[in-house]
């Protein structure tokens, strides 16, 4: 078993509020687009790790990968982070210590259908931990507008 988890959302938008995130417009599994290439206006990632306060896992990081492979690194917590974050949770006695990672992307580009991926890496393991899958077709909303995907 695990000591650890991960899930990872794509939505329209992340807003800072006074008591913490708020993610706006939480996508379906399953994007419908006019046509590709194209765009969506906007369009937010959000991965978020719990991880066993006495656990060693190691740094944590997340990125997005393209249908095409490539990929865009989301951002990390570097070991002495992770355990500092560890050991506050254990003085609370928490059951898990917490790490969030959010993107907010405008104009971001849509070159053809396929999965988008959303990986958590922690240590040396990695997992899919959100998917959207983008496709062309006529069913695609009415507006033709990608910001308002349909499932």
């Amino acid at each position: 078993m695990r000591s650890w988890h991960a899930i990872g959302i794509f939505c329209e938008d992340i807003r800072q509020e006074k008591t913490g995130q708020s993610l706006m417009g939480i996508w379906p599994d399953n994007v419908n687009v006019p046509e590709a290439p194209g765009v969506f206006p906007r369009i937010g990632v959000y991965v978020r790790v719990h991880v066993e306060p006495s656990a060693n896992v190691g740094a944590i990081s997340g990125r997005l990968r393209f249908p095409d492979g490539s990929h865009h690194e989301l951002g990390a917590f570097d070991l002495n982070l992770v355990k500092k974050t560890q050991e506050e949770s254990r003085q609370k006695d928490a059951p898990w210590a917490g790490f969030v990672l959010t993107a907010l992307a405008y104009n971001f580009p849509i070159q053809a259908e396929g999965r988008l991926l959303l990986l958590a890496r922690i240590g040396d393991d990695e997992v899919v931990c959100g998917s959207l899958n983008v496709r062309v077709g006529t069913d695609a909303n009415p507006s033709g507008d990608p910001s308002h995907p349909s499932a």
